[in-house]
């Protein structure tokens, strides 16, 4: 996903400060706590889902679908192309 270790654990770190998430014991790692959502957490992601729903709705109404489903196939090939080798450290890399 591109994430690194640091930044997810300042994000986590910043959510159970805010009582979105609790960090319990692992038994399995000492190091490594298990993160669970909350109850307000649960709440404020399903209003999170729902803004978001009601957002992509709006835009997806405004665009035909045919092009939505062109530039899909789009994204997803770069994407393709992109994992293959985020980083071309030639030309005879970039083709």
């Amino acid at each position: 996903m591109g994430l690194t270790r640091q930044s997810v654990q300042r994000s986590v770190n910043v959510m159970a400060a805010e009582g979105l998430l609790t960090l319990e014991a692992n038994p399995d790692h000492k190091r490594a706590p298990l993160v669970r959502m909350t109850d307000a957490g649960d709440v404020k992601a399903r209003s999170v889902r729902g803004r978001h729903q009601a957002w992509a709705d709006e835009v997806g109404s405004r665009i035909n679908l045919q092009r939505l489903v062109t530039a899909t196939e789009l994204l997803n090939e770069l994407a393709d192309l992109l994992g293959a080798d985020p980083n071309p450290t030639s030309e005879e890399d970039l083709g």
